[in-house]
């Protein structure tokens, strides 16, 4: 499970993840045992920079060109279009774009964690 660390008051550039405190909160109240609590963040991280990778490097060219092709045949309809959904299209651009969504950045702001829980004996 993903949760958001809670270490950094900023707010993350990628979104997401259960609160950490809140969810012990929680598990407490049922009659479960913690076996296992592993922070497996620094082994995953490194698949959010292949992501980080993907969309700088495929999706970001594709999306110009497109808009470049868009701009060619449809200039007005593209236009239109830009206008109508600007934040929509910076928030992506920023959001994808930008190299906020990196293994560093996640493990700043995110905790990967496996868990395992068992039935405490007495509750059966």
């Amino acid at each position: 499970m993903t949760f958001s660390s809670s270490a950094p008051k900023k707010k993350s550039p990628i979104s997401g993840g259960h609160n950490l405190a809140r969810f012990y909160e929680t598990i407490d109240k049922f009659p479960l045992r913690q076996v296992k609590d592993l922070n497996i963040t620094d082994q995953t991280a490194p698949s959010r920079d292949i992501e980080n990778h993907i969309c700088k490097d495929v999706l970001e060219p594709v999306s110009n060109l497109l808009e470049k092709l868009m701009d060619n045949r449809y200039p007005m309809l593209s236009k239109c279009l830009k206008w109508k959904y600007r934040k929509k299209i910076e928030k992506m651009r920023h959001k994808y774009f930008d190299n906020q969504r990196t293994g560093e950045v996640f493990k700043k702001f995110k905790t990967y964690r496996l868990l395992l829980y068992k039935m405490n004996p007495t509750s059966i």
